[in-house]
């Protein structure tokens, strides 16, 4: 299959401008040393909203939502938390 040579830039197909998303989406990783889990951080979508709500004062609630869509198993974070068990660890939160 042979192509045609353009000759000028009016020979170029112009494409149609994509439109506009009325919401956009990041997927982010946060990667957190053990030692500040052993603390008890915990990302959770509440945690992920607070964060992003003080990067953006000024939106209004229904503007912004967060889900954490993957997280640490909870049998780690028990044990870094020096729970003996997933169980004692769920009690405490």
């Amino acid at each position: 299959m042979r192509t045609k040579a353009i000759k000028s830039e009016d020979e170029i197909p112009k494409s149609k401008p994509l439109p506009v998303p009325r919401k956009f989406s990041w997927t982010v990783v946060f990667t957190v040393d053990s030692s500040w889990v052993a603390d008890g951080f915990q990302i959770n979508d509440d945690r992920a909203m607070d964060m992003l709500s003080n990067q953006l004062p000024y939106a209004y609630d229904y503007e912004l939502r967060t889900k954490v869509i993957a997280a640490p198993l909870d049998e780690h974070v028990a044990k870094v938390q020096g729970y003996k068990s997933v169980a004692d660890w769920k009690a405490e939160k």
